[in-house]
């Protein structure tokens, strides 16, 4: 690993890959926003940190549990190690796979409750399917009383889509009685928080921009990524500490020289007091 530029250095890379890999008491969780076009290895990426996720325990330095947001169509059978992955259906669902020319094959599923129960089954690299069909959960229905001005009667009413799910597992890490590691990965979040939400979404959304910063007091790390950094709800992105631009990102054009593998890494808050970009080169 090393950083493209005449200033900097290997010690610094691994430095900075140490950040957004590497989480410790002190500095609690992390927060990363990776952009790039089709084909720039977004996916790819975030499988690599997920991989090399490592966290402080009370006696030692232990892997640190990753929980990846499956899709219908996902790439997460690419994690480099296969007996590692753990993937979660809801107990109510009937999932059927299919390999990548339309074969269906067989995977072992762990069934699941609610967040309570996921977080007591967790493995390595988990790969959690929200449940098909969703209703708000009493505990969002309350944080929702709270943050609009639409009685809870009639909220109970509305459909959502199944990725609000997500939201009820975010409270939950909020609000869980443990404070143990763990890292939440989103591919293509702009299907769970899109820039310029409506309706309850945007009350939701609006509730998370505000408690980025207590994710990571509760040790727990958040990592999305999109085609474009418009995709997602400014609110939430701006919140950010450290945004990944690939090939097609914002600004990643500055960086002419850019070698296959390689992307632009933006640190904005967290170890660094200014903003600051480095090509690191894998």
């Amino acid at each position: 690993m090393s950083l493209v530029g005449k200033q900097i250095n290997d010690a610094m890379a691994i430095r900075l890959w140490n950040e957004i890999t590497f989480h410790t008491y002190r500095f609690g969780g992390t927060t990363v926003e990776i952009y790039g076009s089709k084909g720039s290895t977004k996916t790819t990426l975030m499988l690599k940190i997920a991989s090399k996720l490592r966290c402080e325990s009370p006696d030692d330095v232990i892997p640190e549990p990753a929980i990846w947001r499956g899709r219908t169509v996902d790439q997460w059978n690419w994690y480099p190690r296969l007996s590692e992955i753990r993937v979660f259906v809801h107990k109510a669902d009937d999932v059927v796979f299919y390999d990548e020319t339309g074969q269906e094959i067989e995977v072992r599923v762990t069934r699941y409750r609610n967040a309570e129960d996921l977080m007591q089954k967790l493995g390595r690299f988990n790969v959690v399917y929200e449940p098909r069909s969703y209703s708000l959960s009493e505990d969002l229905l309350d944080l929702l009383a709270r943050r609009s001005t639409l009685p809870k009667r009639l909220m109970k009413d509305i459909a959502v889509d199944s990725s609000i799910w997500w939201f009820e597992f975010v409270h939950y890490l909020l609000e869980r009685p443990d404070n143990k590691f763990v890292s939440l990965f989103i591919d293509e979040a702009d299907d769970v928080f899109p820039e310029n939400p409506s309706g309850l979404r945007w009350h939701l959304q609006l509730w998370l921009k505000d408690n980025v910063k207590d994710l990571r007091k509760r040790n727990v790390s958040l990592y999305f990524s999109a085609h474009s950094h418009t995709d997602i709800d400014s609110r939430i992105r701006t919140k950010m500490q450290y945004r990944i631009l690939m090939k097609g990102g914002e600004s990643s054009s500055r960086f002419a020289h850019r070698q296959k593998g390689s992307f632009v890494l933006e640190a904005r808050s967290g170890l660094h007091r200014k903003r600051r970009l480095w090509e690191v080169q894998l």
